[in-house]
C-alpha cells in the first residue's frame, strides 16, 4: 500500500541543518518529482532559514506548489548570513549538539493557554513570509502554537480580510493536539487544524471532535520500528480522507521509502 502523493504535505522544518543548499535543492526537486505539491513552513522553522530555502527554490525552479506558512510564535531569531553560508554551520552545529531522546512515561499536564497575540506582530511577520518565499499568497495559514480566540478583534479582521481577498486561501490553527483539546473554541474562518496524529500515545480524536475541520495530521512516523513507512502514511491518509498527512526527510532514499518508490 502507497500513500497517494497529491494527499501530503512535505515539512519544511529540516531543510536548515542540511549540509548545503545544493542537497536542499536536490531534494525539494526529487519531492516534486515524485508527484509532492504542498509544501509546509514556518517563520520559527531553523531561525528563519526554512521559508529562505523553500522561496530560493521556488524562483529557481518555477514550480507550482502550495504552500503553509504560520505565525504566532512570537519574535524568532531571524536569518543573519546567506543560506550558502549558514548551511553548512547550521549542520555542524546539530551534529555537535545532538543527544539521545529522553524517554517519557507519562503524557504530560494540560496544556497552558497560549498568550494574547499583537497585532502588529502578525502584520509585520505575514509580510516578511511572503517575502522570503516570494509570493503574493499562500493556501493556508496557521496560527503557530497559538489560537484565534487570542486575537483581537481587529487582527481577526485583519485575517478574515486577507482570506476574502485571496491573499490567504484558508486558516487555522498549528499546535499539538491536546491543547486543541483543551482549549480550542472553532471560530468562523478558520477551519484547518493541524496537530500530531500518531506516534504518540492517549492523542484525542480531533477527527470526531471537530468533523467540520480540514485535519493536517503529521507525526506518523516518529516511532516508525519495523512498520513500512508508505503503509503507514497511505493508512493514515485512509483513516482521514478529508484531510492531509504531514511528513518530512532530510534524505532522497527515505522521501523514496515514505513515497513506496524503489531505493536508488
Amino acid at each position: 500500500m502507497k500513500p497517494d502523493p497529491t494527499r501530503l504535505i512535505f515539512g519544511t522544518n529540516p531543510l536548515s541543518t542540511m549540509p548545503s543548499r545544493r542537497s536542499v535543492f536536490r531534494l525539494l526537486e526529487a519531492v516534486v518529482d515524485a508527484g509532492v505539491r504542498h509544501f509546509d513552513t514556518a517563520r520559527a522553522y531553523g531561525r528563519g532559514y526554512s521559508e529562505v530555502l523553500v522561496g530560493e527554490f521556488l524562483r529557481a525552479h518555477r514550480v507550482e506548489v502550495r504552500l503553509t506558512a504560520k505565525v504566532g510564535m512570537g519574535e524568532t531569531h531571524t536569518e543573519r548570513l546567506p543560506s550558502r553560508l549558514a548551511l553548512p554551520l547550521n549542520h555542524w552545529r546539530k551534529k555537535l549538539q545532538s543527544t539521545p531522546p529522553a524517554e517519557t512515561s507519562a503524557p504530560p499536564a494540560r496544556p497552558a493557554r497560549p498568550r494574547r497575540l499583537d497585532h502588529d506582530y502578525i502584520e509585520t511577520s505575514l509580510a516578511e513570509t511572503l517575502d522570503k518565499l516570494g509570493v503574493a499568497a499562500v493556501d493556508t495559514l496557521l496560527l503557530h502554537e497559538n489560537l484565534p480566540t487570542n486575537l483581537e478583534d481587529r487582527t481577526l479582521a485583519f485575517l478574515l480580510g486577507l482570506k476574502a481577498g485571496g491573499t490567504v486561501g484558508r486558516l487555522g490553527v498549528g499546535t499539538n493536539a491536546r491543547t486543541l483539546e483543551a482549549h480550542y473554541e472553532e471560530v468562523e474562518g478558520f477551519t484547518v487544524l493541524q496537530y500530531e496524529g500518531g506516534g504518540e500515545a492517549g492523542l484525542p480524536d480531533l477527527l470526531a471532535r471537530f468533523p467540520e475541520a480540514t485535519h493536517f495530521q503529521h507525526g506518523f512516523l516518529r516511532r516508525l520500528g519495523e512498520a513500512d513507512p508508505a503503509a503507514v502514511l497511505a493508512a493514515a491518509q485512509q483513516a482521514n480522507p478529508g484531510g492531509q498527512v504531514l511528513f518530512s526527510t532530510r534524505s532522497t532514499d527515505r522521501l523514496r521509502a515514505d513515497l513506496g518508490a524503489p531505493v536508488a
